[in-house]
């Protein structure tokens, strides 16, 4: 009997984990679908919606940009030729790997499928750092923006002209300020910074500043597509409740990712969003809302999820090293 070469058992081991967290995912989607039933929430008008076609068109792009950025922070990486389609199967496995309590086995995952492509484990540790920073920043900033906007709009203009100034400065600054924020959070993640021997040199100001533009557009973009599919019931203060939804999904997904207990953020993103929207809407309304976001995630997390397993099917050579 011959032996199954270790790069074959690996590649095989991990085609069937993908398949297996789109399995949970798929019961992830079918949870979703059963609390709505449950509720008693109402969402013909999302299915009936004139803007139903427009905000899929602008969920399909807010996805291609979560996969620009990091295909940008990649792209600083030339000689490994990353292609789009790449970057995309290594987003589909983070985000299937938030399924799983802890939160950062997706993330383990994504540096693990760079190494197979002899990127070295100390820059995929950087690159994946660069992006969470992004995501975090970014995110919060857009959310702080618009919930600020909301109680005066005078003031949320200010708040943009300081992230307009702040932004390029964070960017230049990058490996200053994530030292900076890992040495605040404890000797713990001190000492992994000394492991990690973050390099100036690791990605270019301009990638970096490219990616933070595309994340800014991606969480608005996100946003908008709730206000389209919701605007019947919205529309009687449209300006307030547009940046109500605006603010709530950064903030929420955030809180999400930070709950490590919570697989995929469950219930945790939900309670953020129904709070911030609760401030304009009625507690119905926003929690339909809040499960709707929650069956567009599960429904983004199976597709590129799908589109992992399918990449690597494919193209089995790039797992070859592992």
């Amino acid at each position: 009997m011959t032996e199954t070469p270790p790069q074959t058992a690996n590649s095989a081991r991990i085609r069937r984990a993908l398949l297996l967290l789109i399995t949970l995912a798929c019961l992830g989607l079918v949870a979703v679908t059963l609390l709505e039933r449950a509720g008693q929430f109402d969402i013909s008008s999302v299915v009936n919606s004139p803007w139903l076609i427009h905000a899929a068109a602008l969920q399909g792009i807010a996805i291609y940009l979560f996969i620009l950025a990091w295909h940008l922070l990649l792209g600083t990486q030339k000689k490994h030729g990353f292609k789009l389609s790449e970057s995309a199967a290594h987003i589909g496995v983070t985000l299937l790997g938030k399924y799983i309590p802890g939160k950062i086995w997706g993330l383990l995952g994504r540096a693990y499928l760079m190494t197979t492509r002899e990127v070295t484990a100390e820059t995929a540790a950087q690159l994946l750092l660069l992006d969470q920073f992004l995501t975090f920043y970014t995110g919060l900033t857009v959310g702080a923006i618009a919930l600020v906007s909301v109680i005066q709009l005078e003031l949320g203009l200010l708040a943009l002209f300081v992230a307009a100034i702040i932004s390029p400065v964070v960017a230049r600054f990058n490996v200053t300020v994530i030292t900076w924020m890992m040495n605040s959070l404890g000797n713990l993640i001190s000492k992994w910074r000394y492991t990690l021997n973050l390099r100036k040199d690791a990605i270019t100001e301009l990638a970096l500043m490219k990616a933070m533009g595309v994340y800014f557009i991606h969480w608005i973009a996100i946003g908008i597509v709730l206000f389209l599919l919701y605007y019947p019931a919205l529309e009687t203060q449209p300006t307030i409740n547009c940046l109500l939804i605006v603010a709530a999904i950064p903030l929420a997904m955030l809180s999400g990712f930070v709950a490590l207990w919570a697989p995929g953020g469950i219930g945790v993103r939900e309670a953020v969003i129904v709070a911030i929207l609760s401030l304009n809407l009625n507690l119905e309304l926003a929690l339909s809302i809040a499960i709707t976001y929650r069956f567009i995630c599960v429904l983004n997390d199976l597709l590129t999820g799908t589109f992992a397993l399918y990449y690597y099917n494919k193209h089995p050579a790039l797992l070859a090293n592992a």
